[in-house]
Protein backbone atom coordinates (compact mmCIF):
# COMPACT_ATOMS: atom_id res chain seq x y z
CA UNK A 1 0.00 0.00 0.00
CA UNK A 2 1.42 3.36 -1.21
CA UNK A 3 1.16 6.95 0.59
CA UNK A 4 -1.78 7.91 -1.70
CA UNK A 5 -3.57 4.55 -0.70
CA UNK A 6 -3.45 5.16 2.90
CA UNK A 7 -4.26 9.10 2.41
CA UNK A 8 -7.47 8.07 0.32
CA UNK A 9 -8.55 5.61 2.51
CA UNK A 10 -8.00 7.95 5.60
CA UNK A 11 -9.78 10.82 3.83
CA UNK A 12 -12.83 8.07 3.27
CA UNK A 13 -12.54 7.47 7.12
CA UNK A 14 -13.21 11.04 7.64
CA UNK A 15 -16.10 11.44 5.54
CA UNK A 16 -17.65 8.05 6.20
CA UNK A 17 -16.77 7.34 9.47
CA UNK A 18 -16.76 10.92 11.43
CA UNK A 19 -17.90 13.61 9.11
CA UNK A 20 -21.26 12.13 7.38
CA UNK A 21 -23.91 13.69 9.66
CA UNK A 22 -22.19 16.81 10.73
CA UNK A 23 -20.38 18.49 7.83
CA UNK A 24 -22.11 18.29 4.24
CA UNK A 25 -19.92 20.93 3.12
CA UNK A 26 -16.54 18.60 3.70
CA UNK A 27 -15.26 16.76 0.90
CA UNK A 28 -12.70 15.05 -0.38
CA UNK A 29 -11.48 17.64 -2.88
CA UNK A 30 -10.54 19.81 0.55
CA UNK A 31 -8.87 17.14 2.10
CA UNK A 32 -5.55 17.51 1.53
CA UNK A 33 -2.44 16.16 3.25
CA UNK A 34 -2.44 19.90 5.23
CA UNK A 35 -5.49 20.21 6.44
CA UNK A 36 -5.50 19.90 10.58
CA UNK A 37 -7.55 17.67 12.23
CA UNK A 38 -8.60 20.50 15.05
CA UNK A 39 -8.29 23.71 13.85
CA UNK A 40 -9.80 23.26 9.94
CA UNK A 41 -12.04 20.03 10.62
CA UNK A 42 -13.28 21.13 14.31
CA UNK A 43 -12.40 17.57 16.05
CA UNK A 44 -12.60 17.81 19.30
CA UNK A 45 -10.77 14.88 22.07
CA UNK A 46 -13.57 12.71 21.63
CA UNK A 47 -13.38 13.14 18.06
CA UNK A 48 -9.60 12.30 17.53
CA UNK A 49 -10.02 8.86 19.87
CA UNK A 50 -13.17 7.68 17.70
CA UNK A 51 -10.68 9.09 14.58
CA UNK A 52 -8.72 7.06 16.04
CA UNK A 53 -10.36 3.76 16.37
CA UNK A 54 -11.69 4.46 13.04
CA UNK A 55 -8.15 4.25 11.69
CA UNK A 56 -7.46 0.90 14.02
CA UNK A 57 -10.61 -0.43 12.19
CA UNK A 58 -9.54 0.49 8.54
CA UNK A 59 -5.80 -0.52 8.73
CA UNK A 60 -6.38 -3.41 11.06
CA UNK A 61 -3.66 -1.36 13.18
CA UNK A 62 -3.38 -1.04 17.09
CA UNK A 63 -2.61 2.81 17.74
CA UNK A 64 -1.76 3.43 21.45
CA UNK A 65 -3.87 6.11 22.93
CA UNK A 66 -1.10 8.97 23.06
CA UNK A 67 -0.31 8.25 19.36
CA UNK A 68 -3.65 10.01 19.20
CA UNK A 69 -3.69 13.08 20.42
CA UNK A 70 0.16 13.18 18.82
CA UNK A 71 -0.49 14.14 14.89
CA UNK A 72 -2.29 17.53 13.50
CA UNK A 73 -2.65 16.79 9.91
CA UNK A 74 -3.80 14.39 7.24
CA UNK A 75 -0.01 13.61 6.18
CA UNK A 76 1.20 13.45 9.74
CA UNK A 77 -1.48 10.36 10.16
CA UNK A 78 -0.23 9.24 6.60
CA UNK A 79 3.32 9.16 7.70
CA UNK A 80 2.67 7.31 10.98
CA UNK A 81 0.65 4.57 9.26
CA UNK A 82 2.75 4.04 6.79
CA UNK A 83 5.53 3.24 9.45
CA UNK A 84 3.18 1.35 11.13
CA UNK A 85 2.44 -1.29 8.43
CA UNK A 86 5.98 -1.25 7.50
CA UNK A 87 6.93 -1.95 11.19
CA UNK A 88 6.82 -5.78 12.04
CA UNK A 89 5.80 -5.01 15.56
CA UNK A 90 2.91 -2.72 14.55
CA UNK A 91 3.67 -0.41 18.25
CA UNK A 92 5.25 2.39 18.56
CA UNK A 93 4.50 5.30 20.66
CA UNK A 94 7.28 7.20 23.07
CA UNK A 95 4.93 9.87 21.49
CA UNK A 96 6.00 8.19 18.34
CA UNK A 97 9.36 7.80 18.00
CA UNK A 98 9.31 12.16 18.54
CA UNK A 99 6.46 12.39 16.39
CA UNK A 100 7.94 10.48 13.91
CA UNK A 101 11.38 12.20 14.20
CA UNK A 102 10.27 15.60 13.46
CA UNK A 103 8.64 14.43 9.84
CA UNK A 104 11.67 12.80 8.71
CA UNK A 105 13.77 15.86 10.08
CA UNK A 106 11.83 17.94 7.16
Amino acid sequence: MNQEDIRHKIVKVILTELFYWARPDINEELLNGQVDLVNDLGFDSLGLIEFGFALEDEFKLIIPDEDVQAFATIQDWVDYINKKLIAPDNSFSSISCTILDKHEAM
